[in-house]
């Protein structure tokens, strides 16, 4: 008998704590059926933030200083950089170095000459319109352009991979010409001419 009646008692304590995890199991599915029957309201994802790179020729690491509203209204909607460092103070390597992220040593675009290692042909030839940051921002959702000088003796002949808006330059001030989305345009010695 008491085996009997500790099985009874046994049986109800299993009785109970079924009845528990059922009450939860129906709390939890009457929360999430009223949860989603509630009106659905997008969150705004935040938007994804802008990048804009002005690289310039032979500019001193404290010119900035004599161009206040520059500094104003580049920095005050962004962010300002107190020390910058460049691998190789050359035009041409050092926009190899923006645009792939490299040193000069693993890029391999060493100097501003016509080759396989200067210039827009050494740039190239290294593979590296194929994999850059263009390239890569495209990928991910971006909307890239380049306006201006691309690098010393760039053909102009076609727009390169991850670019969606192209207008790039001859390096002459005059006489010079730029690819405008695919599209060569020619310039002369006018002053709208003028290519800065």
């Amino acid at each position: 008998r008491s085996f009997l009646r500790s099985l009874k008692k046994g049986v109800s304590v299993r009785r109970a704590v079924l009845f528990l995890v059922v009450s939860i199991a129906l709390a939890v599915l009457l929360f999430s059926v009223v949860r989603c029957s509630e009106p659905v309201t997008t969150q705004a994802s935040p938007r994804e933030p802008n990048f804009v790179y002005i690289i310039a020729d032979d500019m001193r690491y404290d010119d900035l200083a004599y161009m206040p509203e520059t500094r104003h209204l580049i920095g005050s909607q962004g962010l300002t950089f107190e020390n910058a460092y460049v691998p190789l103070g050359v035009c041409c390597p050092s926009r190899a170095s923006v645009l792939t992220g490299m040193y000069t040593h693993n890029h391999k675009v060493w100097s501003n000459k016509y080759g396989p290692e200067g210039g827009w042909e050494g740039f190239r030839t290294q593979g590296h319109e194929q994999d850059n940051m263009a390239t890569r921002m495209h990928a991910a959702g971006y909307r890239t352009g380049l306006f201006g000088k691309y690098f010393n003796f760039y053909g102009g002949s076609a727009v390169p991979a991850g670019w969606d808006d192209w207008f790039a330059t001859s390096a002459a001030y005059f006489y010079w010409s730029a690819n405008d989305n695919g599209v060569q345009r020619y310039y002369g010695t006018a002053q709208r001419d003028y290519q800065t």
